[in-house]
């Protein structure tokens, strides 16, 4: 009777394998954020693909803080009624921020604040009546990502530098 091979693993190769498993860990996220905000567009777009036009997205270029971003949206002369716009972020863990639907007599402009994980381009979409879609971005470089990853939001999470209390009422 003869007996099967045997597969042996060295140091060299378990280390290797190693690298390539963490490798692929790591860049996963990023891909999987970009295929989510496509998906999430795809969906609320009703497939219509959308190209370059008049949306301005206007943030801060350097960004202290990711907690807190002001971000402004405005279409600017569309060639037809502006429906609906969609954010993204696609760095963030959750890549569509907000989508807002605009009645008839809207102005296609809107102001808010978001979080943003990391330096990015955040993405405005804007869904005409006639069923196309028009596009505009900005990068923004953030030194302090806003958004808490899995299993951070415990005790041992930082405190909010925003909100200070005091020990003890005075």
């Amino acid at each position: 009777m003869t007996r099967p091979p045997t597969l042996r693993l060295t140091r060299r190769a378990f280390g290797l394998w190693g690298l390539a498993a963490g490798a692929a860990l790591l860049t996963r996220p990023a891909l999987a954020g970009r295929v989510e905000a496509e998906v999430a567009l795809a969906r609320l777009l009703n497939g219509a693909v959308p190209r370059p036009g008049p949306v301005s997205v206007v943030l801060p270029p350097l960004v202290e803080d990711g907690s807190s971003v002001a971000l402004s949206v405005s279409v600017v002369a569309p060639p037809s009624p502006v429906v609906a716009l969609h954010l993204l972020a696609e760095a963030n863990p959750e890549p569509l921020l907000a989508s807002f639907r605009l009645g008839a007599e809207a102005r296609p402009e809107i102001r808010t604040r978001i979080r943003l994980a990391g330096s990015q381009t955040v993405r405005a979409v804007a869904l005409l009546a006639d069923g196309s879609a028009i596009e505009g971005g900005q990068a923004t470089t953030v030194t302090v990502g806003g958004c808490v990853g899995p299993g951070a939001a415990g005790p041992a999470a930082p405190p909010n530098p925003r909100v200070r209390l005091p020990d003890q009422p005075r």
